[in-house]
């Protein structure tokens, strides 16, 4: 490859702002970094059950149909960090949400405060070895600054310190929007019959192919097995799952030690080549589903049931008025650059510790060995420069009030 062709692909990456909430600036720049997010993803929101879904920037949002609703889930009070404190919403049918609450400070100009309700959503990596948490504003509560503060904040976001495991249905009331994304999302998992996992074998032996080729390819296999014997036992004992897991346990290892690995020209090219015809195959996988009769019969109902957007409910377990201000959060504006503050928990990203994993005994072989197969493709490095320009053609309507009301159900149903 050519000295103009490296200096094309650094700018290209340079160039692309695609969000990512486990990163430290907030953002994925590299091309093959943001492929594989795209695809990932996309898996990611069935198998952890999120309640929100991905646009074409990496951007996380939830329909605001689904964040009133929560914001009047009844919530039992927790432990308090730096950060907040953290609280609980039993849901249905062993359900449950969990809430991080940060309490403002007082405005010395108006004498108020104001309080943010985020939801907190584990995605599971490598079977819950590595837990990413995403975190979602919900809603804010604004109100003079005093000592009777905190117990108003509580009363607004509905926060108690008991809740009766007998009376968790009544308690939280009609909440259509959540129940239907449930819904949805337990017919997409059964409709998509793990489609997206078929993929992963082949994608697995093709990286470690890569990394065979490469003189720096020893030294990432060599602490990809140590950590795979490790884990071996719990982490990696589920056979449906097996290589889905030894893909993000192996790019977490190159993610946390051999960043540099981009460094090199021939795995650069080589490595977008193959996550791109990735991302392809993920793409087809999903128009396949859409497609699918079962996928069509599976959202009619959740579709045709929608509720409409509602204000936020007001606690009905106490006589007590609601004093103050709450407010649903909406989207923020996308930017085309990294943010200069990103606040994040605690748990925010969290890989398990090795002195956690220390009584984890070694599981017998599972080393990689050098493979010698070469990967067929048809792809050009051409094509890798195109691809993430384009995005996933969504559904034409017949005009813009057609769009307007489909906006809400497309919002809370949509995924794949």
């Amino acid at each position: 490859m050519s000295e103009t062709e490296k200096t094309e692909l650094e700018q290209e990456d340079m160039g692309k702002t695609y969000e990512r909430e486990d990163s430290e600036t907030g953002y994925a720049t590299k091309m093959s970094e943001t492929a594989l997010l795209k695809a990932s993803r996309k898996y990611d929101v069935i198998a952890n059950a999120l309640l929100g879904n991905y646009d074409d920037d990496g951007h996380y949002t939830i329909a605001p149909e689904i964040l009133k609703e929560l914001a009047g889930l009844r919530k039992l009070v927790g432990t308090t960090n730096e950060f907040g404190t953290e609280l609980k919403a039993p849901y249905k049918n062993g359900v449950s949400f969990n809430f991080l609450l940060k309490l403002g400070k007082e405005n010395p100009e108006t004498h108020t405060a104001e309080s943010t309700l985020y939801l907190m959503e584990t995605i599971n990596k490598v079977n819950g070895y590595i837990q990413n948490i995403l975190t979602t504003p919900v809603a804010t509560y604004t109100y003079k600054f005093d000592e009777h503060y905190k117990d108003y904040c509580y009363r607004a976001f509905n926060v108690v310190s008991n809740i009766d495991d007998k009376d968790e249905g009544a308690l939280n009331g009609d909440n259509i929007n959540i129940d239907k994304r449930l819904e949805y999302l337990e017919a997409v998992k059964t409709v998509s019959k793990d489609k997206y996992l078929v993929l992963e074998e082949s994608f697995f032996n093709s990286r470690l192919q890569i990394l065979n080729e490469l003189p720096q390819g020893a030294l990432v296999l060599s602490e990809f097995n140590k950590k795979r014997a490790a884990l071996e036992k719990y982490f990696m004992n589920n056979p449906k799952n097996k290589y889905r897991a030894l893909n993000e346990l192996l790019t977490s290892i190159i993610e946390a030690y051999f960043d540099d690995l981009e460094n090199t020209p021939a795995y650069k090219i080589a490595i977008q080549i193959l996550i791109l015809k990735y991302l392809n195959q993920v793409m087809e996988i999903s128009g396949q589903i859409k497609a699918s009769e079962e996928y069509k019969k599976a959202i009619e109902l959740p579709a045709k049931t929608m509720a409409p957007a509602a204000p936020a409910p007001a606690p009905t377990q106490t006589k007590k008025a609601v004093k103050g201000n709450v407010k649903i959060a909406s989207a923020p504006k996308k930017s085309s650059g990294p943010k200069a503050e990103k606040w994040k928990p605690a748990k925010y990203t969290k890989m398990k510790d090795d002195k956690l994993t220390a009584k984890l005994k070694a599981g017998g072989g599972g080393g990689v060995k050098k493979t010698t197969a070469k990967t067929k493709t048809s792809v050009t490095e051409e094509k890798v420069r195109e691809q993430l320009k384009t995005t996933e053609e969504k559904p034409k309507t017949k005009g813009k009030e057609e769009n307007k009301e489909r906006a809400s159900s497309d919002n809370v149903l949509n995924i794949i």
